[in-house]
């Protein structure tokens, strides 16, 4: 790549990403799979980014990812929160305070110590998810709510089946 764009590959994947939900049921694929090539996309981005340019290898942005989509999801199928933007939003700001906090402990080293640090804080995300948080979180289930609503609008009930 030249020097005179160095971002052009990167702003070219964020606009496919950006235009992959309206173009892509024009081709025939489900929401669910462009709702994965987004999230994916969205992730290896992230990754590029972090190891690209900075040469720091994390194996807990996972961590950030995570907190960010939980925080969303929870607003949006828990509480009731009426914005699907603004929730993304919220779930983005409190990924960034998670992400700084960390960033304050695992910043202080290096090479194959910060590797072994993101893996400690991933492990430490895992755990406070399936345990202490697993009322809000759900654990291994997912949100409740969310999963009591997609298997309602899911699975319509048979005319076989007594209701």
């Amino acid at each position: 790549m030249s020097r005179q764009r160095p971002f052009a590959i990167e702003i070219l994947t964020a606009i496919g990403l950006i235009a992959a939900p309206f173009i892509l049921p024009h081709l025939g694929f489900a929401p669910t799979t462009m709702s994965r090539i987004v999230v994916w996309g969205l992730f290896g981005i992230g990754f590029d980014i972090l190891f690209g340019f900075t040469g720091l290898l994390s194996f807990g942005q996972s961590a950030f990812f995570g907190t960010g989509g939980m925080v969303a999801a929870y607003l949006l199928t828990v509480t009731g929160f009426p914005d699907v933007v603004l929730s993304l939003f919220i779930g983005m700001a409190a990924a960034a305070v998670v992400g700084y906090l960390v960033g304050l402990i695992a910043l202080r080293r290096t090479g194959i110590y910060f590797a072994m640090i993101t893996v400690a804080i991933a492990e430490v995300f895992y755990f406070v998810e399936f345990n202490p948080l697993s009322d809000y979180t759900g654990g291994e289930n997912g949100l409740p709510a969310c999963r009591r609503r997609c298997l309602r609008s899911a699975s319509p009930p048979s005319a076989s089946t007594p209701t």
